[in-house]
């Protein structure tokens, strides 16, 4: 009896994604959202005041987390991760839970929303410090896992 009769998963060699894979696996979901925003705000009776623009971008915020929450959870990647060849799992090795995708995808994009409603120099300053914080664990762990990895106890592999 073959493992896959046996009902037994294939056993798939992973290592942790680099920086720059996953770097770009990010600018392919933030284009998406970039792209959905765009469409979002060519709706007719837009307001152009600046609690109406930071009301916005945190429903936006809102709303791709949870809908990043939901695809790692159903499907273990985004659509950039699929396109770079990348998912995410526990570090056990498992799915990951819809609560922990939400915290995760809420830490990454809050920050980018947050970057998005400041402006000058103070924008510079949070997106500096925010992605510092998140990328600069990456960089100097083996296992190349960034704050919002280590907090929800998750990590982006690449299927070799």
């Amino acid at each position: 009896m073959s493992d896959l009769e046996a009902g037994v998963d294939r056993v798939v060699s992973v290592t942790p994604a680099t920086l720059i894979v996953r770097v770009g696996a990010r600018a392919v979901d933030v284009f998406v959202v970039l792209v959905v925003v765009v469409v979002g705000s060519l709706v007719p009776g837009g307001s152009e005041t600046s609690t109406a623009t930071a009301v916005s971008f945190g429903l936006v915020a809102v709303a791709v987390s949870v809908f990043e929450a939901c695809l790692l959870r159903w499907w273990g990647r985004t659509p950039g991760m699929a396109l770079f060849g990348l998912s995410v799992t526990t570090t056990t090795g498992r799915r990951v839970p819809l609560w922990r995708g939400m915290v995760r995808a809420a830490i990454v994009w809050s920050a980018v929303m947050l970057g998005g409603i400041v402006t000058g120099v103070a924008a510079a300053m949070i997106l500096t410090s925010t992605f510092g914080a998140l990328i600069g664990p990456m960089i100097a762990r083996t296992d190349h896992r960034g704050l919002h990895d280590l907090i929800t106890a998750t990590v982006v592999v690449r299927t070799i």
